[in-house]
């Protein structure tokens, strides 16, 4: 199980090479993001193409 912090979300959205290899290495029923990350990221201005992605990290409220 990985928690994720908002820096490396930050760093995959920009397609920093590092961040993406190593999302993509690991399962992703594995990771997961903290509230406090995901209010921080909802709270940061997306541009327009990052906000679909970012519903589908988020995934339904539970």
């Amino acid at each position: 199980m990985y928690l994720v912090d908002t820096n490396i979300v930050s760093e995959a959205r920009r397609g920093t090479r590092q961040a993406v290899s190593w999302l993509r290495s690991v399962d992703p029923s594995s990771v997961f993001l903290s509230a406090l990350t995901l209010g921080e990221l909802q709270g940061a201005p997306l541009p327009l193409r990052h906000r679909k992605q970012q519903r589908r990290w988020a995934g339904p409220p539970q």
